[in-house]
């Protein structure tokens, strides 16, 4: 692997230790509760409480793209990860705030 790609695993592996940080405090991974993203955890049959483990379960090969900016302007940076959830390719997009709190959204990936 080349230098770079090295130093993208590693920030990659550093952002997933930090979201299951997060995940481990009460509250501390909150859904972004927008149309599409409901929408789309609702076709899926999940409920909030599923999300964790999806989450959870993260690994580097499912990077695809990260960090960039919010397109809305504000201050996070998101990271998103492809994920086959219930037989569906879904992108998971999560952002980490201040004070170990991060945000995510499920968005199908043929309607990004």
């Amino acid at each position: 692997m080349e230098g770079n790609n090295l130093i993208l695993e590693s920030q990659v592996k550093q952002f997933l230790l930090e979201t299951r940080i997060a995940l481990a405090k009460q509250g501390g991974l909150v859904f972004i509760d927008r149309e599409k993203n409901v929408r789309a955890m609702a076709e899926l049959g999940l409920l909030l409480s599923d999300v964790p483990g999806f989450v959870h379960r993260l690994e580097v090969r499912d990077y695809v793209s990260g960090p960039t900016d919010d397109d809305k302007g504000r201050q996070e940076k998101w990271w998103v990860f492809s994920r086959e959830i219930c037989k569906r390719a879904m992108y998971i997009k999560i952002a980490l705030l201040g004070g170990g709190f991060g945000v995510f959204r499920f968005i199908e990936q043929n309607s990004r």
